[in-house]
């Protein structure tokens, strides 16, 4: 008998067109053990933005206000604006896909905009995330546990340090389609 499989949490985002902004809904609670409570405090659902450029989730005076939250710590903030000390907070945090994550440490701060919650890379590197943009429209894949290095460029040209290399291959004619999906020839687009 081996151990039992681990189980995997899948989610994907789509978005009409190309966005710059990538945002879903999310519910939140106080942190707590799910396997411990019988009566689990109540989950509250917020619109969220994701930020890649982010090191921690932040969450706005709304969602503190909303749940009740108590500080459990205080934590330096650095921003566009300078630096300055903030609450932080227990949280849980469900994303669409049930994906899940108990006992988050979350800092207050304003967010600009309509959303309350933005994910920071604690969330985000957790796991695998890739963005693509295809025929019109953009696909958020966000998948945890990480199963596996997604690498577009493995095999393609690199090396081992990373340092590009010339991909030998079949040559763009300068008459055929051009490779952007333009409908023009490539000599008129991307051959000039």
């Amino acid at each position: 008998m081996g151990n039992p499989p681990i189980p995997v949490f899948n989610l994907t985002l789509r978005y009409n067109g190309r966005t710059n902004v990538i945002f879903s809904d999310i519910e939140i609670s106080e942190a707590f053990d799910p396997r411990q409570l019988t009566t689990p405090p109540p989950v509250k659902k917020f619109e969220c933005i994701w930020d890649t450029g982010a090191t921690n989730s932040v969450i706005n005076n709304k969602v503190v206000t909303s749940l009740g939250l108590k500080p459990v710590g205080k934590a330096e903030v650095h921003t566009a604006g300078g630096k300055r000390t903030q609450d932080t907070f227990l949280v849980n945090i469900k994303l669409p896909g049930s994906v899940g994550f108990s006992g988050v440490r979350v800092t207050e701060a304003d967010l600009e905009g309509p959303r309350d919650i933005l994910l920071g890379m604690d969330i985000i590197g957790a796991g695998d995330f890739a963005i693509t943009n295809q025929n019109g429209v953009t696909c958020v894949s966000f998948r945890v546990p990480s199963l596996t290095t997604i690498d577009f460029t493995a095999g393609r040209g690199h090396t081992q340090q990373g340092s590009p290399q010339r991909i030998s291959g079949p040559v763009q004619g300068r008459n055929d389609p051009c490779y952007c999906g333009s409908g023009k020839k490539y000599k008129h687009c991307h051959g000039k």
